[in-house]
């Protein structure tokens, strides 16, 4: 991993470490991790599903509300607080879990981890390696990115282990007891140079110029990334239907289905860092735009016997898209606003993302299964990969070394 600034690597790679780990908690726990015990809060609440799923649109829409702040504050001061700050509304949210008894408390609980989830999430994690790293910054953001997917992977099978010897509620708090673990490890290992108002630019590919307007304002109004919202919003939407929904829709599938979702985005999310390396993002994106494709049409109208290899598809087509969601950015448009860039774009993510569970469980409950919300999935997956089709620069910039 080339480093910026003269950091020494040993410095660069204790950071990268802390960070990926808070990428696998933060992600696991709050998010994949809590779905193994849906049936364990519907029958003690009494709530339907869609007033189940109304509780991870409560966590990405406060994250998708909430995390221009965070943007804000990082691009103002510095991230390192703003991690601190999100692993503590972790574990606070998740040590309370134990003593939720209505519907209404868990609602409130994931205000508090939609906060963590903008304050400690991918935001401020791609920023603090962004700034660490220069040349090879695609791999580098790209298996950091990996670490969400990781978590969400690993986190359900570690979970559906806990509940053999615990009771739900008590397996649920073991997430906030990793929350503060990993507090005194940000503390020690997590290293922020003092002046990070200017983030080094990765190399451009010879005769190609990106576009490195530092003006936010100018940023926000640029097609390109317009075209980039728009397409994490209707990407983050379609996983969310999945993530959320798999244990329910398949009954005794769940922590399976979640493996290979997950399990092919880490894959996915480490080859697309390399792939943005080596030839241009733009059409990097796209492939992977129609594998996300390819998956929706087969989890929604493919054979039983199929299954878990159609999610196994989509989360190879998310997880690649995920990371070119944050790598193309830092290409694009770096700057002293990198920050709140990132966080406009989490904006698209979340607020688009956050609908998704709800829509689905809502769906589920009028038609009485998933098919509609599985097959809305294709429509918007589509859309997306149209989109990418339309940027106004083709020739997109590579992630190359000088």
């Amino acid at each position: 991993m080339a480093v910026a600034n003269s950091i020494p690597r040993w410095r660069v790679l204790a950071t990268f470490c802390v960070a990926f780990a808070i990428m696998v908690a933060n992600n696991g726990f709050p998010l994949g991790g809590l779905t193994i015990f849906d049936t364990y809060m519907l029958r003690e609440t009494g709530a339907s599903i869609g007033g189940l799923r109304v509780r991870d649109t409560i966590t990405v829409v406060v994250l998708g509300l909430s995390v221009p702040f965070a943007g804000y504050v990082i691009d103002r001061f510095a991230v390192k607080p703003v991690i601190l700050v999100g692993l503590t509304l972790m574990a606070v949210g998740l040590l309370a879990y134990p003593y939720v008894g209505s519907l209404w408390q868990i609602y409130g609980l994931h205000v508090l981890l939609g906060l963590s989830e903008a304050t400690c999430g991918v935001v401020s994690c791609v920023y603090l390696i962004s700034n660490l790293t220069d040349r090879f910054r695609g791999p580098a953001l790209a298996t950091l990115i990996a670490g969400s997917s990781l978590g969400n992977a690993i986190v359900p099978q570690f979970n559906a282990w806990l509940l053999t010897f615990l009771p739900w509620r008590e397996a649920v708090s073991v997430g906030g007891w990793i929350a503060v673990l990993l507090v005194p490890l940000v503390l020690i290992f997590v290293y922020e140079p003092r002046a990070q108002r200017e983030i080094a630019p990765a190399a451009p590919t010879p005769g190609v110029t990106p576009s490195r307007d530092s003006s936010l304002g100018r940023t926000l109004r640029s097609r390109n990334f317009l075209l980039l919202g728009l397409i994490a919003a209707l990407t983050v939407f379609s996983v969310l239907v999945l993530a959320t929904n798999l244990a329910l829709a398949f009954p005794g599938q769940g922590p399976k289905l979640l493996f290979a979702l997950f399990g092919t985005a880490v894959v996915a999310q480490v080859l697309a860092g390399f792939a943005a390396y080596r030839w241009p993002a733009g059409r990097v994106h796209a492939v992977l735009l129609t594998l996300l494709v390819a998956g929706s049409v087969s989890v929604a109208v493919g054979p039983g016997a199929w299954l878990t290899a159609g999610v196994a598809l989509f989360g190879f087509g998310w997880g690649g898209n995920s990371a070119m969601l944050q790598v193309r950015p830092t290409v694009l448009f770096a700057g002293p606003a990198l920050g709140r860039t990132l966080a406009v774009l989490a904006v698209f993510e979340t607020l688009g993302g956050g609908l998704g569970p709800t829509v689905a469980g809502v769906l589920r409950d009028l038609a009485g299964n998933y098919s509609l919300a599985f097959e809305l999935s294709i429509a918007l997956t589509g859309l997306a990969f149209l989109l990418s089709l339309a940027f106004s620069n083709a020739r997109q910039p590579r992630v190359v070394p000088s």
